[in-house]
């Protein structure tokens, strides 16, 4: 908990690099509960915020006079007391987010497009991102407005599932750009970008296999892969057992 930045707060003139970081449960009383940007301008690449708070606004990120670029990140269950429970842009911001998922978070005035990006001030740019109840700010060229369809947001699976309309949905040119500047060109997971799902057409931005929204590239899962992770490990074999036993006492 702090007043600014439950989870980081970044300031003079500060430009971190912000690589496949998750921002959980972490409370910023005045603004930002994942992250606070005050005269900052951090690269954000591959990071999940989930179910932060901020106190005014901001419950994911906050902005005042920072300019970040967000890109393949995924924002969900952030609560702001009172504007933009993802994201709350204030003053002179300029921030572009890229390839994003911006979903049931909240805020006081009970707008689903205020709940996940309000602006008070500045002028971002939201492209190639789902985001629920829409964009009507800067930019706009191919977002959505549709559920992401993830594997169990409320268990806190984030991951997209077969048939998410995110899949092959992204900006390559976007994620190219901050994947060279910071020398990374995976997903949160470490698992490779740009998997093309033969079931879906490629309604993205680029040239070859197109990238998906959100921290979460989906994989070509391997059998038993029950959590959609890439990968068959313990929590797949639980959920197999869970199939045939049932809840205890059944």
């Amino acid at each position: 908990t702090a007043d600014f930045g439950g989870g980081m707060f970044n300031t003079g003139n500060a430009e971190p690099h912000v690589i496949n970081c998750r921002f959980v449960d972490n409370v910023g009383s005045v603004s930002g509960g994942g992250m606070a940007n005050i005269e900052a301008n951090p690269v954000v690449l591959n990071c999940v915020y989930q179910e932060n708070f901020g106190g005014f606004g901001g419950g994911g990120i906050y902005n005042r006079t920072a300019s970040p670029s967000v890109t393949g990140s995924t924002f969900y269950g952030n609560i702001a007391g009172s504007f933009g429970g993802g994201i709350l842009n204030d003053l002179d911001s300029f921030p572009t987010v890229t390839n994003c998922i911006l979903w049931e978070n909240v805020d006081s005035t009970g707008s689903k497009s205020s709940g996940q990006f309000r602006v008070l001030a500045g002028d971002p740019v939201l492209e190639f991102s789902c985001i629920q109840g829409g964009w009507t700010g800067a930019g706009g060229t191919g977002n959505l407005s549709v559920d992401p369809s993830f594997v169990d947001a409320v268990g806190g699976n984030l991951h997209l599932s077969d048939g998410s309309p995110c899949i092959d949905s992204g900006d390559n040119v976007a994620f190219v750009t901050a994947s060279v500047l910071i020398g990374i060109s995976v997903d949160y997971e470490g698992n490779a970008r740009f998997v093309d799902h033969l079931k879906t057409p490629d309604s993205g931005r680029g040239v070859g296999l197109i990238m998906d929204m959100g921290a979460f590239e989906f994989q070509q899962a391997p059998s038993g892969d029950f959590d959609r992770n890439g990968s068959v490990d313990l929590f797949d074999f639980a959920e197999f057992l869970a199939m045939f036993t049932g809840p205890a006492g059944s």
